[in-house]
């Protein structure tokens, strides 16, 4: 979508960081049958992608299948804007071509997304937890699933 669209790092990022939500919000009847398949399947799996959206927990065969401990879910948010066009230009994936322009909007977009994206994290009562240090993150992801199921909530949601 956005590598094929003229110009598109010329937007603000406020409006990539919009563009990314809605990428997101398109592909949650996707992930959801995913899902679906593999908890009633008993075929564990990690997804993992910037399209994931908190919200996918409303949805209400996720969130059965969540209260019962099935699924689980992490947001790992970079909170450093620095460190996110780091990352970028250590890469070197996808950037050929672009100015610095291009590639601060294109970072401080991803970064205005991870901010929403926590804060939606957490309206959800889903764990956010920063990458770094690298050496911990998996102590730490396991750590915040542990409790999980149990502090999930459904703030735009009547619980049924």
């Amino acid at each position: 979508m956005f590598e094929k669209t003229p110009d598109i790092w010329s937007r603000s990022p406020e409006y990539l960081r919009d563009a990314l939500i809605a990428v997101g919000q398109i592909m949650s009847p996707a992930l959801e049958v995913v899902i679906e398949n593999h908890v009633d399947t008993a075929a564990p799996i990690i997804i993992e992608g910037d399209s994931i959206l908190p919200s996918l927990f409303a949805r209400p065969s996720i969130r059965e299948r969540a209260r019962n401990g099935q699924v689980q879910a992490v947001f790992l948010v970079e909170p450093e804007e620095d460190v996110l066009i780091a990352n970028m230009m250590t890469r070197n994936r996808g950037i050929a071509g672009r100015t610095d322009s291009e590639l601060r909007t294109e970072t401080h977009a991803k970064w205005l997304y991870g901010h929403w994206l926590a804060n939606e994290a957490r309206t959800y009562g889903l764990p956010v937890i920063e990458p770094r240090p690298w050496g911990t993150v998996l102590e730490r992801i396991l750590t915040a699933c542990q409790s999980l199921h149990v502090s999930i909530k459904y703030p735009h949601l009547t619980e049924q």
